[in-house]
């Protein structure tokens, strides 16, 4: 098996020498390097080209494109790469030294997986936070997973959908992905900015099993310029909700009644949290966002959505 590792970059100069140091110092080192530049204003493009000028042995390549958003960017990765294996990292993101031998390893115990991750612990300033991923949710890879005989690997199956359309609980740099896999799947949802990795691992999911590694192989940058971060808060909402239409869109069809009733469910607690959140913003905000809520699920949806309490509060906000 042979390992490609895809970087998607935008105005990362700051942090993406930690994202190639820590594939630099891998003990089970991947065979390519590949970093998009997806129209970067910064000089993450310069940078790059010199750590590769100093790292030859990183088989390192940069790809420069405009920008078009991580989706995009990570797909133009996946189709440029040579690998039969595709492990993922974000450029502000930063890999354990046993990284890729954990995933190996997770594979070799269940060789006929479709992807393997890892857990992984937050870096915040600079300081990596004792806490596991799955201990700020409900444990999601603990809960579900199947114990694989004579590994401490869990196997992830369709078991797991249900949670997975409630939130993504894998993050993309813990994960390495079978190339041919990703590309059957139809790779990442070029149209979404937010959630298209929860959007994208659910059809590759519903493909074949993924095998989880308990092991801290991950470190996840959080800081104020995550996309997901608070100051994005209506519009990520907006971008989530796009996200679960496209769920029902491109994998409705094959969910059964469970994973049917958990996408409604959540369906219906994104457009209340929207609405809501767009009800603060005045009654214009409001009317804009049950618009796109009738777009994308028709009218009567929307109608029986609609709430007075939110019209009235937006109407407060906007005579303020």
């Amino acid at each position: 098996m042979t390992f490609s590792v895809v970087i998607p970059a935008f105005n990362a100069a700051g942090y993406i020498v930690e994202a190639l140091d820590s594939v630099a110092r891998q003990s089970a080192p991947p065979d390519e390097l590949l970093v998009v530049d997806d129209g970067s204003r910064d000089d993450t493009g310069t940078v790059v080209r010199a750590w590769f000028a100093a790292n030859p042995a990183c088989n390192g390549r940069l790809l420069e494109q405009a920008n078009g958003g991580i989706p995009v960017a990570r797909n133009a990765g996946i189709r440029a790469c040579g690998g039969d294996w595709i492990a993922l990292l974000d450029a502000d993101d930063v890999w354990e030294p046993d990284h890729m031998a954990a995933l190996r390893a997770a594979l070799a115990a269940a060789p006929d997986a479709l992807a393997a991750y890892g857990a992984g612990r937050l870096l915040v300033d600079g300081v990596v936070q004792p806490r596991l991923y799955d201990d700020f949710w409900d444990n999601p890879s603990r809960r579900f997973g199947r114990p694989i005989a004579g590994s401490d690997c869990l196997r992830i199956d369709r078991a797991a959908l249900p949670r997975l359309i409630k939130g993504n609980f894998i993050k993309p740099s813990s994960l390495c992905m079978a190339r041919s896999a990703a590309r059957d799947a139809g790779l990442f949802d070029e149209g979404l900015r937010v959630s298209e990795d929860r959007e994208f691992f659910i059809r590759l999911l519903l493909d074949g099993d993924f095998i989880y590694t308990p092991n801290a192989i991950t470190q996840y940058r959080w800081h104020a310029d995550n996309a997901s971060g608070v100051r994005h808060n209506r519009r990520n909402m907006e971008y989530a909700l796009r996200a679960l239409h496209c769920i029902e869109r491109r994998s409705g069809p094959r969910f059964d009644v469970e994973q049917q009733q958990s996408l409604q469910s959540e369906t219906a607690e994104a457009v209340r949290q929207y609405l809501y959140t767009c009800a603060l913003d005045g009654f214009p905000a409001y009317a804009a966002g049950w618009r796109l809520v009738s777009a994308l699920y028709g009218s009567l949806f929307a109608v029986r959505h609609l709430k007075l309490r939110h019209v009235i509060r937006g109407l407060l906000r906007t005579t303020r």
